[in-house]
């Protein structure tokens, strides 16, 4: 797991290493005061400026479904996707990502089944530390980066990698 000092920063408190997130919902989404409806991106514009590199050996599995994975590249928290009869992860595809602090996207056929949340949860807990928008100077959030991103507070106080503080 990797934990850094930026959840401090943001409010959030971790310590020890393995202990759980300490942090509210608000802090969670840096006190936003909601979804800006103009604000949209697509997968498809942007992931070519995303290092999709990764080591197919440090996967983690999701828990929703084993078809796909989480992975760390050297700039971004990478959603990936294979076959439902693959084995590895070598040849899997990348269908989502977490540029953190600042911006998420998931492949529109890859939306709607809560694979951002989850996504969203991984980052926080072991890429950033913390809430992954923490350091913008302003968050700024799609409706559905909003909806995810609540939406992978209350999924970490369900696993009890994050607790209410």
């Amino acid at each position: 797991m990797n934990r850094c000092p930026a959840a401090l920063a943001s409010g959030c408190q971790v310590s020890p290493a393995e202990a759980p997130l300490v942090c509210s919902e608000d802090d969670f989404v840096c006190q936003s005061d909601g979804p800006d409806p103009w604000l949209n991106q697509r997968f498809e514009d942007y992931i070519r400026d995303i290092d999709v590199q990764f080591d197919a050996s440090e996967v983690e599995v999701s828990i929703r479904s084993p078809e796909y994975g989480f992975v760390a590249s050297s700039d971004s928290a990478l959603l990936l996707h294979r076959s439902a009869t693959s084995s590895g992860w070598s040849g899997a595809s990348v269908v989502g990502y977490y540029n953190t602090p600042g911006a998420v996207c998931i492949a529109d056929e890859y939306q709607g089944q809560g694979l951002g949340a989850e996504l969203i949860l991984w980052t926080s807990i072991n890429f950033t530390a913390g809430p992954p928008t923490a350091g913008l100077d302003e968050q700024c959030f799609s409706e559905a980066g909003y909806a995810a991103h609540l939406a992978a507070w209350r999924l970490g106080i369900e696993r009890g990698l994050i607790v209410d503080g």
